[in-house]
């Protein structure tokens, strides 16, 4: 293996762990070429590294650079590096051009739908849930075990929370229309 082609894929090396660290400092010219091994092969930066063929990028990695990949196999972990520098700064490429915008725009679009269709799930399934216990309230009140003290209790917590909430089921509701009535000292009229 060529000194050159080592010391190449070296400068590369510290150029991936020197973006990754401060993503900013890559310039947005250099973003399409951090998408791909084939294209980061191709990246030429001046007074840094040169161009290199593909085959001599893996070669040369594997034999400078397997003492610091975690598995031994050094272009596998030169291009982990790439891959996470290029998700890093994609983003800022995408944000220069229109095409990323509308994706962009879907995207926050689709997840604001996402959030409106759960929050209708959500208000169908607690309406129901909230209908069934009142509804079982309710019934306890016709139960013959429960005391006349104890319906009189049910019914008035019903039709309190019946004039304030009777709108959410049914927006003419009233207590009349459900058969409750308000008693006087406990009995019914």
């Amino acid at each position: 293996m060529r000194p050159e082609n080592i010391s190449n894929v070296y400068a590369r090396y510290k150029y991936l762990v020197d973006g990754i660290k401060d993503a900013k400092s890559v310039p947005t010219s250099h973003i399409p070429f951090l998408s791909g091994q084939r294209k980061f092969a191709g990246l030429s930066v001046g007074g840094r590294f040169s161009a290199l063929a593909l085959n001599t990028m893996k070669s040369a990695a594997n034999s400078c650079l397997s003492a610091e990949a975690p598995d031994g196999d050094g272009f596998k972990y030169l291009n982990k590096l790439r891959s996470e520098l290029y998700a890093s700064v994609k983003q800022r490429a995408e944000s220069r051009t229109k095409t990323g915008q509308r994706k962009r725009s879907r995207t926050i679009l689709k997840t604001a739908n996402d959030k409106k269709a759960q929050a209708e799930y959500l208000n169908v399934i607690l309406t129901k849930a909230y209908s069934e216990l009142l509804a079982n309230i309710h019934t306890l009140s016709y139960d013959k075990e429960t005391t006349d003290r104890i319906k009189i209790r049910i019914d008035n917590i019903v039709e309190r929370h019946l004039e304030v909430y009777g709108a959410i089921l049914q927006p003419d509701l009233n207590a009349d229309q459900v058969g409750l009535s308000v008693v006087d000292g406990g009995r019914d009229k």
